[in-house]
């Protein structure tokens, strides 16, 4: 078998960024920097992913082991990169270094694109917000544009950040995940947002032309964003409160007044982006087909459940393909 090569990508200003300028400036910190990217190093087959085994008392003393480094400067990195919204946790065994899916690759990426070139298939690179059940045909709103399809694949890996309270429960009555598509309907009116990375500033920055104030809300501590109707908080509320609509984020036991909320984050849950679909423990259910409990929606990879592997995501996204072209010849009259 062919050896298989990973490769991490840094931005040439990646030591002169804010939170690694901060890092290094602790006691040590050069050691903590160093630390960082072993633990990058060693997430790169999972895709940013590192699994406690049980193996140590901790996830620190694991780590350590497995990165042959002094456990007390794992534990203050590991401090460190939660505290600025680097690492976070999934469950008790499962972490996520956040910046690393966007930085990594492998030649089996370049293999795949290129077979997606050879076969004209065209990549649309949007962020799909919604997906709607229209009776015979499916609607998916992504950015300002709707896309429709007879057929719908979700491959939409495995979310990784934590549902707040009642931000299921009101979406479409104050709560949005889309900033261009519903930014209008609250000019003028006092709105949360929560950013989960520096990456979606830019839909902040939108949001504050039209908004009368926006609440920020980051797990990271420091944004570039420097606006008078912006007040900024580092952490996430506790929950989105209202009863038909959005009234009020709770933050720190705190209940602040606003008319909307918009979540900015790289993955929603499926079974908020679709109404009715059946998950069990955070996965979509499939049957062998890879098909859902709604006639004509299939699914596959991470998003259906372990093992989180490349081989399984491409071998459960090739019957999800079979499954779709039968689909379409029994409705192609439809």
């Amino acid at each position: 078998m062919a050896k298989k090569y990973y490769w991490l990508r840094l931005k040439d200003d990646w030591f002169n960024s804010k939170v690694i300028k901060k890092l290094r400036k602790i006691a040590g910190g050069d050691t903590y920097t160093i630390i960082y990217l072993k633990m990058q190093l060693l997430s790169l087959k999972n895709e940013g992913k590192l699994y406690y085994e049980g193996v140590e008392d901790s996830f620190e003393e694991e780590l350590a082991l497995d990165l042959d480094e002094d456990i007390d400067n794992v534990t203050v990195t590991v401090s460190y990169l939660q505290k600025c919204g680097l690492l976070e946790v999934i469950s008790k065994d499962q972490y996520l270094l956040t910046e690393v899916p966007a930085v990594t690759g492998s030649e089996m990426q370049s293999v795949f694109l290129k077979q997606i070139d050879d076969c004209g298939i065209t990549i649309t690179e949007s962020q799909v917000n919604s997906i709607y059940d229209c009776g015979g045909y499916f609607a998916a709103g992504a950015d300002n544009e709707i896309y429709e399809a007879k057929a719908v694949i979700m491959t939409v890996g495995m979310t990784t950040t934590r549902e707040i309270e009642g931000e299921a429960r009101l979406l479409g009555c104050g709560v949005s995940y889309c900033a261009t598509c519903d930014g209008a309907l609250y000019k003028n009116k006092d709105i949360a947002v929560i950013c989960e990375s520096p990456k979606f500033e830019d839909e902040v920055t939108f949001l504050a032309g039209l908004a009368n104030h926006i609440y920020l809300f980051t797990p990271y501590k420091e944004t570039t964003l420097q606006y008078d109707n912006i007040t900024h908080f580092n952490g996430l509320p506790a929950s989105v409160d209202g009863d038909k609509k959005v009234a009020s984020v709770t933050f720190k036991g705190e209940a602040i007044p606003v008319s909307g909320a918009f979540f900015l984050k790289d993955s929603i849950n499926p079974g908020v982006l679709l109404s009715g679909l059946d998950m069990a423990g955070g996965h979509i259910i499939v049957d062998r087909t890879q098909k859902t409990n709604i006639d004509g929606v299939y699914a596959a990879g991470d998003c259906t459940g372990r093992p989180y592997q490349y081989a399984k995501a491409v071998g459960e996204g090739n019957v999800a393909v079979h499954s779709v072209l039968e689909y379409l010849k029994e409705h192609k009259d439809n």
